[in-house]
């Protein structure tokens, strides 16, 4: 199938216009969970690898009906865990998060909710991406074709690249789908939005399989990969 390319609207996980910065942004205004119905709660778990601070990070956030419901924290004897350890909550942001050293290959959230129903689910990690060691020039004025560096995409996957120039407000995504795709088209309406100069490359893998158990809100499941981050020139 041929890749497509994009404008990034949302995206989980590391990029400044990504998912967790819309549901942070949306974090206001928190109610505990035994004030909604148990059945309404819409669960968002992440796992996230990110190879510049090589740490993992277990998320999840609770919201009412939808993705852009009001966040929820758990009232007791309801609990989250990832792989057995129970999951704190983050009060200023209205999630839950733990964090390890490193790349972990998989991890289990289990969600036991008021009602005494528990929501397992495991994810494994996305697989390694990286850019090419070559890259260090981004011409504005034509399509650039990046080959990233490991396997192709599989079901479920997608590479989300963020270029970014010497100015704050010098940001464009782009979005790669499509099972065996293993290149990323910087398109030239886009990059020329840039401004000229030394800026940097990011390329994201995201897994974001069916969820195995859910409410009757739903909601997702997802992992992803972060590569190093690379300077390039913006000519």
């Amino acid at each position: 199938m041929k890749p497509t390319t994009c404008l990034s609207i949302i995206k989980a996980s590391a990029f400044v216009c990504s998912l967790f910065v819309l549901l942070t942004l949306t974090s206001c205004d928190k109610e505990d969970s035994d004030s909604v119905n148990q059945d309404k709660i819409y669960t968002v778990y992440e796992f996230d690898y990110n190879k510049n601070s090589d740490i993992t990070y277990a998320r999840v956030w609770f919201r009412f009906g939808n993705l852009l419901g009001t966040p929820l924290e758990l009232k007791e004897p309801a609990t989250i865990t990832f792989n057995g350890d129970t999951m704190p909550f983050k009060s200023s942001l209205s999630y839950y998060e733990l964090q390890f050293p490193g790349v972990l290959a998989s991890g289990t959230f289990v969600y036991n909710d008021l009602n005494n129903d528990t929501y397992t689910n495991t994810i494994t990690m996305a697989k390694v991406v990286d850019l090419p060691a070559t890259v260090d020039t981004i011409v504005r004025s034509i399509n650039n074709q990046l080959t990233c560096v490991g396997d192709s995409l599989g079901a479920s996957e997608k590479f989300e690249t963020k270029v970014a120039g010497p100015n704050s407000n010098d940001v464009q995504y782009f979005t790669t789908t499509g099972v065996g795709a293993h290149t990323v088209t910087l398109l030239s309406s886009q990059l020329s939005l840039i401004s000229p100069g030394m800026g940097t490359l990011k390329l994201e893998r995201e897994y974001k399989p069916t969820l195995q158990q859910k409410t009757l809100a739903g909601g997702y499941i997802s992992s992803s990969y972060t590569a190093l981050e690379r300077a390039a020139y913006i000519q």
